[in-house]
């Protein structure tokens, strides 16, 4: 996540798990307890997923993805990223170009990195006390008219709305209109 305002920062701890307490300075503390970030890379390109594209450069595990004949890996939304001489394999290691019906990945095409690859990692990110936390961001994925962005009024109102959340579940490889909600005090961790 990259901030469209000036002077606004976003850092981050991880992608899945954070161990939160109240620090000695009266203030919430965060600690991730991995160090590596998962995700899929379905829809990322450079305009919305920089960061993220950034960390898989290198030491990144990428799976099920394209690659170029240059040795680059793709996906669709990388096309600008391409050279003209490109040949592009796909996640079978086939030939493929635009033109086909296929898609040149899986549509569970999935990424590893360390956590310290990420550009917008918390510099502190390792500290055994944790980073104090300014803000929670939580995602889920909707289709109805939930508003995308909401505040907490205080941090117990913040609780209790994510305790409410209530998002779509479904695997990457579930077919979009095979979905279901989930509602439970952990699904916003889905």
């Amino acid at each position: 996540m990259t901030p469209t305002l000036p002077g606004w920062q976003v850092r981050m701890l991880g992608d899945d798990v954070a161990w939160i307490r109240c620090g000695t300075d009266g203030k919430m503390h965060a600690l991730a307890p991995e160090n590596g970030l998962f995700g899929c890379t379905v829809r990322c390109t450079p305009e919305n997923g920089g960061n993220l594209l950034k960390m898989v450069s290198k030491n990144a595990i990428l799976v099920n993805c394209a690659s170029t004949s240059g040795g680059r890996f793709h996906w669709e939304g990388l096309e600008s990223l391409l050279n003209k001489e490109d040949r592009i394999s796909d996640w079978r290691r086939e030939n493929w170009s635009s033109g086909q019906m296929r898609l040149p990945t899986h549509i569970n095409c999935h990424f590893t990195a360390f956590t310290s690859s990420a550009p917008n990692v918390h510099p502190d990110w390792e500290a055994s006390a944790g980073v104090p936390i300014s803000f929670i961001i939580f995602g889920c994925r909707r289709t109805d008219e939930m508003p995308l962005v909401y505040e907490a009024e205080s941090w117990d109102h913040g609780i209790i709305m994510a305790a409410g959340i209530r998002t779509i579940s479904y695997s990457a490889l579930d077919k979009p209109c095979l979905f279901s909600f989930r509602a439970s005090p952990t699904t916003y961790l889905q």
